[in-house]
């Protein structure tokens, strides 16, 4: 009769693996966050934070993303900070690493996130500057009305001082958008979250005759060179 082998004797396979490069964490955690839907200026804000986070562990001989430790990312914080960064791009930088090293334990590329116990940076409030009506006047003046554009220019100014929208959110809207009646137009911001905005009665006028005086039908509302948004 031949003897069974006992399963006690039998050496189990080795499935200890070297620690993921920087590049393969950096590139799975953007297709990760490409198949949530973010947009791409969001994907570059991420890449970048990351990216230079790896940089820096480099040129000083840390060791990569999958085990560096809270006290070196500390290291790196500081580093911004002393570099003349402001509070506010910090933050930035520091919320983009927390969300990447959540996402590295979440897919067990790491057990820890490096960020926790790691306190954000602090924001100062500060009263930002803004401009009197007067100024947004003396703007107003030096734009003029003599051609399309001129208009073009004139109606966005008031839509920014009467609404306070972001750049990016201004330059996005649509025709669509503007509710002549109760002027009112829907913005959509960050993670398209759409909300709606007032304006006054000049600025409703002064967009009204951008449209009229532009002479092209667009599903736009600010038209720039060649006629695209």
């Amino acid at each position: 009769m031949v003897s069974g082998v006992s399963s006690s004797n039998v050496s189990a396979p080795n499935f200890t693996r070297e620690p993921i490069s920087d590049e393969d964490l950096i590139r799975g955690f953007l297709l990760a966050l490409g198949a949530g839907g973010r947009k791409e200026k969001t994907l570059h804000i991420y890449e970048e934070s990351i990216q230079m986070l790896s940089a820096f562990a480099r040129l000083l001989g840390f060791p990569g993303l999958a085990t560096i430790d809270r006290t070196q990312i500390r290291h790196w914080l500081t580093s911004l900070h002393q570099k003349g960064n402001k509070p506010a791009t910090v933050s930035v930088r520091y919320r983009s690493l927390n969300r990447f090293f959540n996402w590295c334990v979440a897919e067990d590329e790491r057990h820890d996130n490096s960020m926790e116990r790691v306190d954000p940076p602090k924001i100062p409030d500060e009263i930002q500057a803004y401009y009197q009506p007067r100024d947004v006047e003396t703007v107003l003046k030096t734009i003029g009305r003599s051609t399309p554009h001129n208009l073009r220019d004139a109606a966005m100014i008031m839509v920014l001082y009467d609404s306070g929208v972001r750049a990016a959110e201004l330059c996005n809207m649509k025709e669509a958008d503007l509710d002549r009646k109760d002027r009112t137009i829907i913005v959509t911001g960050k993670a398209s979250k759409q909300r709606r905005v007032s304006i006054g009665h000049k600025t409703a006028q002064a967009i009204e005759r951008y449209l009229r005086k532009r002479g092209v039908k667009s599903v736009w509302l600010w038209l720039g060179s060649a006629n695209k948004p």
